[in-house]
């Protein structure tokens, strides 16, 4: 009889700075996720409504489509977990990104260590 495997957690990335984007990828990837990377929002709409995620890290300054309009247009479509990830780390721009319905707000620059206990908190529980 062969082991039950657990579900691979499958997370898109929307960041639009590269080396950070990578970085991202390479410590999500080492830590047994499954990644997808989009590095502007016309691209990261069409994948986040086309596959299925079960997190999505989004920039909110990203070129084609903000991260807080594709949230707002994900919100009427699909209940996946959004943590939004941006410089704009004020008080009133979480917020703001909470009001569009994110479910966690990490201002940059964070450490992929945080980056990792917020994902651990977000994950679905294993099926049993």
């Amino acid at each position: 009889m062969s082991p039950v495997m657990p579900h691979a957690v499958r997370i898109l990335l929307v960041e639009d700075d590269l080396l950070l984007a990578d970085h991202l990828q390479t410590y999500l990837l080492d830590a047994g996720y499954q990644v997808a990377v989009c590095n502007d929002g016309h691209a990261a709409q069409c994948l986040a409504t086309q596959d299925t995620f079960d997190l999505i890290l989004m920039n909110i300054m990203l070129p084609g489509c903000d991260g807080l309009e594709i949230l707002q247009y994900l919100r009427t479509r699909c209940g996946v977990p959004v943590l939004l990830m941006s410089a704009l780390g004020g008080e009133q721009n979480r917020i703001t990104g909470f009001s569009y319905g994110a479910d966690d707000y990490l201002p940059k620059p964070f450490s992929v260590n945080e980056l990792g206990g917020r994902i651990e908190g977000k994950r679905p529980a294993n099926p049993s």
